[in-house]
């Protein structure tokens, strides 16, 4: 038996870590796969002679995930991808941030249209509708 820490790239939450390790523990050969998903990593004991580094990495690749078996390679790999996936929550947090903004630019504006009719107009303009009701021309 070998045992050996590959880097896993695509896992966003635990259930992603559990598919993983499910999907390595279902392989041929492999006897054991324990996935840390705060470090990005999955602890694999396999038996070299049924399975191999490569293959592990397509049954992970299968599972919509990516293990990384050359490690100077991977480091390199693993580095863009997690690049990647932080400009891309930065973007989505940007545009959601834009989104709460404009929400609330509407929602103020619309509740100054919808002023209850008790409260005073100040503008005193022969083009509101408040203030000629009121008998209040400008």
């Amino acid at each position: 038996m070998t045992k050996r820490i590959f880097p896993v790239t695509g896992m966003s939450c635990a259930a992603c870590a559990a598919r993983v390790g499910k999907t390595l523990g279902a392989q041929q050969g492999v006897r054991q796969a324990a996935v840390n998903f705060a470090a990005a990593t999955v602890v694999v004991e396999y038996d070299p002679d049924r399975t191999s580094p490569e293959l592990l990495a397509q049954a992970v690749a299968g599972a919509g995930y990516g293990l990384i078996t050359d490690l100077k390679e991977g480091a390199e790999q693993a580095e863009r991808e997690h690049e990647a996936h932080y400009r891309a929550l930065k973007r989505r947090a940007a545009a959601e941030q834009e989104k709460a903004c404009l929400s609330g630019l509407l929602e103020e504006t619309s509740a100054v249209r919808r002023r209850p009719s008790h409260w005073p107009c100040r503008c005193s303009s022969s083009e509101c509708s408040s203030c000629t009701a009121r008998g209040r021309p400008g």
